[in-house]
């Protein structure tokens, strides 16, 4: 009897840690440091950028942008900026990093 209730407790507990990361963005890897040069940030060009979301890190802050704006977001909106990557300026729009919204993976 106790091992069964034992493992009911595992179980359920499991099943709370999943939903707190069921709502969330994964994030894989470092952020990308940028540099502001006049209205533009600059990803480094030996950099690799992948496809939106775009993790970038300005002035120390960490922060999610996306090609679309992202209404579940809006709470964390910074707004739109341009960033020069490659040969290409791009407008993104960029949003806090904040553990309530997103989880970063290491993969």
């Amino acid at each position: 009897m106790k091992k069964l209730f034992l493992f009911s407790i595992i179980i359920s507990l499991s099943m709370m840690s999943i939903n707190s990361y069921a709502d969330k963005i994964t994030i894989k890897g470092s952020p990308i440091v940028v540099e502001k040069q006049g209205e533009v940030y600059y990803v480094p060009s030996s950099t690799v950028v992948s496809s939106s979301p775009y993790f970038f890190s300005v002035n120390d802050t960490k922060q999610v942008c996306y090609s679309e704006a992202q209404p579940a977001l809006a709470n964390i909106d910074l707004g739109v900026m341009s960033f020069k990557m490659g040969n290409d300026i791009v407008k993104v729009h960029c949003y806090s990093y904040s553990p309530d919204y997103f989880v970063i993976s290491s993969n």
